[in-house]
């Protein structure tokens, strides 16, 4: 069941074209990725609704159509026109006037994750939190989180060291989404347009207590290169299948639970 505290809107990043997993993405954009027949983004939408996260948004770009031919009239759509020189924190920046009263969620399109990592985020105290992975191994590609205790000090791809990695899934409250979006639109007005959501968070994090809150050892990973995405087939998605009955999150989506 639903918390009383969470937000009842998820923002989907999904415009980017996925250029570092060619061939996969020739002709879909990453969340249209197949796990067991389903794509990553039935999963995603899936795992909010389970949770009482009903009015979901999706931001598309590279290839829009195959996401709504295959979500349909089920979520809410937002396009970037400008996907092609722009980056997630524009894409976030064009959701700013949808988000119903309660704070938001915000996801990007090429995470798969067990929906305990969203369930920890749901039951922290704090009302503005990331999910963080401690354990991970952090090479150059991944984006590095510096925390004080659990609050998150900074958020950068190029530190030397960290102390764990963002998993990509966040939750603001009403005040958290007002205080983003004014540091989003300051940058917006500078001509900052191809920032990822991180570098706005990182600023946000100066002045806004932001809990880390760990993924513990629920499976999780972001997909950015082939690589990642035999590993999410071979031994990330088993891993949640394992743990979880997936028909019951296949049902709550009716029509849209069909195969991709």
């Amino acid at each position: 069941m639903p918390e009383t505290s969470c937000p009842r809107t998820a923002i989907i990043l999904a415009a980017g074209q996925g250029t570092r997993l060619m061939p996969y993405t020739k002709d879909k954009p990453k969340c249209m990725l197949t796990f067991d027949g389903y794509p990553l983004i039935f999963f995603q939408t899936a795992i909010f609704r389970y949770h009482g996260v009903d009015n979901i948004v999706v931001v598309t770009g590279y290839k829009a159509e195959r996401i709504r031919e295959y979500l349909g009239k089920s979520v809410t759509y937002i396009h970037n026109e400008k996907y092609e020189e722009t980056s997630s924190m524009y894409s976030l920046w064009l959701a700013r006037d949808i988000i119903q009263e309660g704070g938001c969620f915000v996801l990007n399109s090429d995470v798969l994750f067990h929906p305990e990592i969203l369930r920890n985020l749901i039951k922290s105290e704090h009302p503005n939190a990331l999910a963080m992975d401690f354990d991970a191994t952090l090479d150059e590609e991944e984006m590095k989180v510096i925390v004080n205790g659990r609050r998150v000090v900074a958020l950068s791809k190029s530190f030397s060291s960290a102390d764990g990695e963002n998993v990509g899934l966040l939750k603001f409250d009403p005040q958290g989404c007002k205080e983003l979006f004014e540091v989003i639109e300051k940058e917006i007005s500078q001509g900052n347009t191809t920032q990822m959501v991180p570098y706005a968070v990182n600023i946000l994090a100066k002045k806004l207590f932001i809990e880390a809150v760990p993924v513990n050892d629920f499976p999780w990973i972001e997909i950015d290169f082939p690589s990642d995405y035999e590993k999410a087939v071979q031994d990330i998605f088993p891993a949640i299948s394992k743990k979880i009955q997936l028909p019951k999150y296949f049902d709550l989506m009716g029509e849209a639970s069909k195969r991709a």
